[in-house]
């Protein structure tokens, strides 16, 4: 049988830099289209988009047809909904609005298996690809890639307690909401915003934590990666028809 493994962890020791795609259409066309552009990785929006639970599958056998890494953005930290992510084939998680050290830990332990956590076991699922892949059931601990997002300042002052959590792949900096807790309304350009991410970005370098957001522009992408990120995503699939869609609207009136 093929040797396998986790793609995108292969990338963040191979690259010095990650540029993503972000889906929040849920459309199995457009995250099969995303794959060919060129993107490293798509994260599909389960949170936030309308990704539902029982597309996974072939949302991310979409992605990863034309060898792109999918990373899957979950709605919450329910342990029921981590599992079928993983068995629907997710490799790498990204948990929403981690707080404390308490829930790093629990998050971990909902994504693997015994003795490490208390993953429910199975075998005839996309994850093994139905009980084809060699030694799933011993690998797949190390191989998963779970990344806790930061979206508050409370949580980012806790960023190096949080990614030494044994399990922990890495953090991401939700700009969005941490515009929000720091009062500025979703500016996610504000100079106080700016100068935490930046912060961040120059911590987690010098600490060597793989640290990973999304922006509007590739303007706002360099700037993310001169500062440290490993792996940014570059607006969405809606925004980008949206944006298209008014540009060339304008054109012709």
């Amino acid at each position: 049988m093929n040797e396998w493994n986790n793609k995108f962890k292969l990338l963040l020791n191979q690259k010095p830099s990650l540029v993503g795609g972000w889906l929040m259409s849920g459309s199995p066309i457009i995250a099969e289209l995303l794959s060919y552009v060129g993107y490293d990785y798509i994260v599909i929006d389960v949170e936030h988009g309308s990704a539902q639970p029982y597309v996974l599958g072939d949302l991310i056998r979409a992605i990863e047809s034309n060898g792109t890494v999918a990373i899957v953005r979950l709605q919450n930290h329910n342990e029921t909904v981590i599992k079928q992510a993983l068995d629907a084939g997710a490799m790498n998680l990204l948990f929403p609005f981690i707080q404390t050290v308490e829930q790093a830990q629990s998050i971990v332990q909902s994504a693997l298996y015994p003795p490490q956590g208390r993953r429910g076991y199975a075998m005839m699922h996309r994850g093994s690809r139905f009980a084809t892949r060699e030694h799933y059931f011993s690998k797949i601990n190390q191989e998963l890639g779970l990344y806790a997002q930061l979206e508050t300042k409370s949580a980012i002052d806790s960023l190096i307690s949080i990614s030494a959590v044994e399990g922990i792949s890495g953090v991401f900096i939700g700009p969005g909401d941490l515009s929000v807790d720091l009062g500025f309304a979703g500016n996610t350009q504000h100079p106080e915003v700016l100068s935490i991410m930046k912060q961040v970005g120059l911590l987690c370098k010098q600490k060597k934590i793989s640290l990973g957001t999304v922006v509007a522009n590739s303007d706002s992408a360099v700037w993310a990666f001169e500062c440290g990120y490993r792996f940014v995503s570059i607006g969405n699939d809606l925004a980008n028809i949206k944006n298209k869609s008014l540009e060339q609207i304008k054109q012709f009136r």
